[in-house]
């Protein structure tokens, strides 16, 4: 008995649905009606196609971060490549002066020249490459 009562109300349903489905598709013929499902679309159209332009801008803003970010950084590497090759020819050239010297014996910190009293030493030499500590 219940199941027939299931059964009945679920036909009801079904009836309702039926009649709003028909009175839906004879008011899609409507001119007003279509126009108006047409503006929808549209709308969308121009929403998607927004979005669309938004994700390109910003993927396009991101290449040239990306572009700005690489042009610093291989400015950066030239800068400590040169940094490095002078750091080297200055030990070459220290090491060469000092090759054959027999007296530099005492490597402690406290008897090496710094870099400050290189460049001082070196300027108050009036241009003589006297290396000598201060």
């Amino acid at each position: 008995m219940f199941r027939a009562i299931g059964r009945f109300f679920r036909a009801i349903g079904y009836m309702f649905t039926g009649k709003v489905n028909s009175a839906a598709d004879s008011m899609s013929n409507n001119p007003t009606v279509i126009s108006a499902t047409f503006d929808k679309i549209i709308e969308e159209k121009k929403r998607r196609l927004n979005e669309y332009k938004d994700a390109i801008s910003a993927m396009i803003a991101q290449e040239e971060s990306k572009k700005d970010k690489l042009s610093t950084l291989t400015e950066e590497v030239e800068k400590l490549e040169k940094l490095k090759s002078g750091a080297a020819a200055l030990a070459k050239q220290i090491a060469d002066k000092y090759s054959g010297d027999a007296t530099i014996q005492n490597t402690s910190s406290a008897s090496r020249p710094t870099k400050t009293s290189l460049a001082l030493s070196r300027k108050n030499n009036s241009g003589l490459t006297n290396w000598k500590a201060i």
